[in-house]
């Protein structure tokens, strides 16, 4: 595949038809959907001066930053709660994107990339979308951490099962947590602390730090997340872990890495101790 082609097929992706989820129907959704209720987001802390400048066309970053925003607001569903469509089917006869269980876990990623984008780039593109995500994704968060709540607009919720447990045996009607989604929203919630230097985020991520705490399984003098709940691999559910066995090996869950579902939560401690000194974050 050479670059015209490639660029061809992801220009298609921007404009794709958005599908019902993989189990579920779009127009229902869309009808069941419910609006956030979050804090105004505040849109001013872009605000700043811009300004042309000659570089080598190899090094144009500002330029893939802007492509970049063309990729993540055109694949976000305001329709379904601001959540992203995890499945782009670009290289389709007929490209389309569609919904998937890992959706929550996964939009925090685009809220954390859109601040540093646009500092890359100066657009505004999507600030509407990315306003909106962003509220939404404040209102998914209770208790410090950032739920994947009951949903019967999304049958697909819980379609990604857990290796360890049947179909069967998964309970269709409660929250769940995703301690990579915990991650990626505390990652999400500091990049907005170190944009805007503004205190009023402190309190959330103080609150992520506690419940990422109150969470964690214990053993001496290091601490884990266990694979011990259903629907996701590492999903904490709203009753509690329904076991707390450490993993045995590196490659459990079903990324193939005990390590990605740890790392996330370490990234964003390590960088909010740096800008906090919050022992708490340290030590955990």
């Amino acid at each position: 595949m050479n670059r015209r082609i490639f660029l061809k097929g992801a220009f298609a992706a921007g404009s794709a038809a958005p599908l019902s989820g993989l189990y579920g129907d779009a127009k229902q959704a869309q009808a069941n959907s419910r609006p956030a209720s979050a804090p105004e987001f505040d849109r001013g802390v872009y605000a700043g001066s811009r300004y042309r400048a000659v570089v080598p066309d190899t090094l144009d970053l500002a330029k893939r930053a802007e492509l970049g925003i063309n990729g993540i607001g055109g694949t976000i569903d305001p329709a379904l709660r601001y959540m992203m469509f995890f499945l782009v089917r670009y290289a389709s006869k007929t490209p389309y994107m569609t919904h998937h269980s890992a959706d929550p876990t996964c939009d925090p990623k685009y809220a954390e990339s859109f601040p540093m984008l646009r500092l890359m780039c100066g657009s505004d593109r999507y600030a509407d979308v990315e306003a909106g995500q962003f509220a939404e994704l404040l209102s998914r968060i209770h208790d410090g951490l950032y739920w994947n709540r009951y949903d019967p607009a999304r049958p697909w919720r819980l379609a990604h099962y857990n290796l360890n447990l049947k179909a069967s045996d998964v309970p269709k009607d409660e929250d769940v947590s995703n301690v990579v989604g915990d991650g990626r929203m505390l990652r999400a919630l500091v990049t907005r602390r170190e944009l805007e230097r503004d205190s009023r985020w402190d309190t959330p991520i103080r609150q992520m730090v506690q419940a990422l705490t109150r969470i964690a399984v214990q053993r001496g003098d290091y601490s884990y997340y266990p694979d011990g709940g259903f629907g996701e691999s590492f999903n904490y559910p709203r009753s509690g872990w329904q076991n707390t066995d450490e993993a045995k090996g590196e490659v459990e869950g079903t990324e193939g890495s005990v390590v990605c579902y740890h790392g996330h939560q370490i990234q964003g401690l390590a960088r909010w101790y740096a800008l906090s000194g919050d022992t708490e974050a340290l030590e955990l």
